[in-house]
């Protein structure tokens, strides 16, 4: 009987566990999402590296186009709230 090497739990998906790291330091696991570009950051002081490094504004573009498969609340009261502004 020989024994099946099968996947492991730290080797599932690699992908996965390096989009949890910030991108800007690549060190510490991230906890924010910029809006505008969606790199994934750990701290403040990240956030504000970012920023300056890319010269992000930190805004997501509320007209650009989503997918139905997409499309959920948030995105339907962030839509009334810009057609509120005008």
């Amino acid at each position: 009987m020989e024994f099946q090497e099968g996947p492991t739990s730290t080797n599932q998906n690699p992908k996965a566990k390096e989009a949890a790291i910030c991108q800007e330091c690549k060190y510490k696991v991230s906890k924010y999402k910029c809006p505008g570009c969606s790199i994934r950051t750990c701290s403040l002081a990240c956030v504000k590296a970012h920023k300056q490094r890319t010269g992000c504004s930190g805004n997501r573009n509320v007209t650009q186009f989503v997918p139905l498969s997409q499309f959920n609340d948030n995105i339907l009261l962030s839509a009334t709230k810009l057609s509120s502004k005008s």
